[in-house]
């Protein structure tokens, strides 16, 4: 994966955070749209300046909230800004790789539309692996044992496999590529200011990632009773549950599974 696909799996994983609170990011909300819409151009070259730009937009806006250090004064960032600060200082640094490249080596990473063909291709898996994306609850371990052992289904998720010294990015790389299906369980475990729950935010950059890959038939949400929507959900089906009851939604899944062809 070159430094352009890595930094298109960064900034798509910062929209998806950039919609699960709108009303926070307002101010940043242009921007970030802007560089996802630039990335997936497939027909305009974009110059290094662009980038630089829209990062520097972007970096300014987390540093506001970033903490400080200034003696005797304790100050903790906006859970918001602490869970996606690593994603834009991985952004920003990207950013600053592309910008030191010579021009010719900046163009040798595209065509976008042939560099697309290679990551995503437009041919079904020829055989059905389940994407299981979880947070910190055990819950996605039963989910993971219906599949297996009552469905017959493949899965594979962040602990599949060793990952010792291997960053997330071509993790999630090789998952998206492999998965034929995506199931995103989404539990209350962070708590926003104004007391409600939402799910993790790595569990709803995935959903953004596994969405865009698999459209939002092929990428569903088991959703816990309680917890905010986000853009994600918003509009769209997902299969709801009480409590730790994740067996509630089983039936719902087993159908959706049929329907798309995954089982018969």
């Amino acid at each position: 994966m070159n430094a352009f696909e890595e930094l298109e799996l960064h900034v798509n994983a910062l929209v998806s955070v950039v919609d699960s609170d709108p009303a926070f990011f307002s101010a940043v909300n242009h921007y970030v749209k802007q560089f996802q819409k630039t990335l997936s151009n497939s027909t305009v070259l974009p110059a290094q300046s662009d980038f630089q730009l829209l990062t520097r937009k972007i970096d300014e806006f987390y540093e506001s909230w970033r903490p400080t250090h200034t003696p005797g004064v304790m100050y903790f960032s906006p859970q918001q800004i602490s869970d996606s600060d690593p994603t834009v200082k991985e952004i920003k640094e990207l950013v600053t790789r592309m910008g030191n490249m010579e021009q010719s080596d900046f163009e040798a990473l595209f065509p976008i539309q042939q560099r697309r063909q290679q990551i995503v291709p437009d041919t079904k898996s020829t055989s059905p692996c389940i994407f299981v994306g979880h947070g910190r609850s055990k819950l996605w371990a039963r989910a993971r044992l219906f599949l297996q052992d009552e469905l017959g289904l493949p899965t594979v998720s962040y602990e599949s496999e060793s990952h010792a010294g291997e960053s997330i990015v071509p993790v999630l790389e090789r998952m998206l590529i492999q998965a034929s299906f995506a199931i995103l369980i989404l539990t209350a475990e962070d708590e926003t200011a104004d007391g409600t729950k939402r799910a993790r935010q790595n569990v709803i950059h995935e959903a953004g990632l596994f969405q865009g890959r698999l459209g939002f038939k092929k990428a569903i949400l088991l959703k816990q009773e309680g917890i905010e929507n986000f853009t994600n959900v918003d509009g769209l089906q997902y299969i709801g549950f009480h409590g730790d009851q994740i067996e509630q939604a089983f039936y719902d899944l087993t159908r959706v599974l049929k329907r798309e062809g995954e089982i018969s």
